[in-house]
């Protein structure tokens, strides 16, 4: 079992170490939102199923006026 505290720890040792940085706000009685930026090289190869070529760079959301079953976590690549 993994302390309280751990995967915060371990996740901004993996983001500094991708040369991002990680932050968080937090409000009392009504949780804590936690972000990150890194920079990433994009691979021209990869097809994505789905996924349009050429198409425009994804945007993050506001996840606070979501209800708790909307509230999830999408991997961009």
């Amino acid at each position: 079992m993994v302390a309280p505290g751990w995967g915060l720890v371990i996740t901004q040792k993996l983001v500094n170490e991708m040369g991002g940085d990680i932050s968080f706000h937090s409000q009392p009685n009504r949780g804590s939102t936690f972000w990150f930026h890194i920079n990433l090289d994009l691979n021209p190869n990869i097809i994505i199923e789905g996924h349009p070529p050429n198409a425009s760079p994804a945007s993050a959301w506001p996840m606070s006026n979501q209800t708790p079953q909307q509230r999830n976590v999408r991997w961009i690549f």
